[in-house]
């Protein structure tokens, strides 16, 4: 895939979520915690891969590519969400295309609040 100029136009940003503690040790609600945000370049599965994904569940999937970044290195998918259009997605996957530290592909699941 070549990359141009425009591709990366949608702003996505990564969270991690956490519990609030109040001054007596006591768990309140939730937290959010950005840990960075950036550009990414956003489609749908296609062909083999849309059909694979509907054997599992029904839910929306995405695959988004962003740009080589230190920060991106230290995400995991047990932790670690995106949130796009304040509309929270799980990580399925991050791959680091052909391992030459230019871009990564990640797999995403819609995420029932």
């Amino acid at each position: 895939m070549v990359i141009t100029t425009g591709m990366f136009n949608k702003k996505v940003s990564f969270i991690r979520h956490g519990v609030k503690v109040n001054s007596f040790g006591g768990r309140g609600g939730k937290s959010e915690e950005e840990l960075f945000t950036c550009y990414a370049y956003l489609s749908n599965l296609r062909n083999s891969e849309f059909w694979e994904s509907r054997h599992g569940s029904d839910k929306s999937k995405l695959r988004i590519r962003i740009r080589f970044t230190p920060k991106a290195l230290k995400l995991n998918t047990k932790d670690c969400f995106v949130k796009i259009d304040d509309k929270t997605w799980n990580i399925l996957s991050i791959e680091n295309v052909l391992n030459r530290n230019k871009e990564f592909l990640m797999y995403l699941e819609y995420r029932d609040e």
